[in-house]
């Protein structure tokens, strides 16, 4: 495996910052946080497992429901016998490195714009997880 700081230092600083600016259309931190707020429910990827089955139940999504896909995994020929089941797109993935305090501090002085929009999220998500009773 690649030294970490050797794979990071090839990424641009606040990635997410810059998907959301070009997503969203503004040009700063606060316009994505403004419009992340007219969202009816934010998380984040290491809260999707507990999350994803209150979002589902939330909008109707029956909890046995396990996808579009046929009996065969293939997504994109839906047929009339297809049992609604669909085969993971890729096995899980092995934790690669653990996130110590020394780590996580480092990473988040090189993205603070990213580091601001994860702790809007969490906010966001404690808030809404407390308002549907979902804790």
């Amino acid at each position: 495996l690649p030294d970490f700081w050797a794979w990071h230092g090839e990424r641009r600083n606040n990635q997410i910052t810059r998907r959301f600016r070009d997503l969203f259309e503004v040009d700063d931190a606060d316009a994505i946080s403004e419009r992340l707020r007219d969202f009816w429910y934010v998380t984040t990827t290491e809260h999707l497992d507990e999350d994803i089955p209150h979002v589902l139940e939330f909008i109707g999504v029956p909890s046995e429901w396990t996808g579009g896909g046929d009996s065969e995994g293939d997504v994109d020929d839906v047929e009339a016998d297809d049992s609604g089941h669909i085969a993971p797109a890729a096995p899980a993935s092995d934790r690669r490195i653990d996130l110590t305090d020394e780590l996580r501090e480092r990473v988040y002085e090189v993205h603070p714009k990213d580091l601001r929009l994860h702790k809007l999220a969490l906010k966001r998500r404690a808030s809404r997880r407390e308002r549907f009773g979902w804790d």
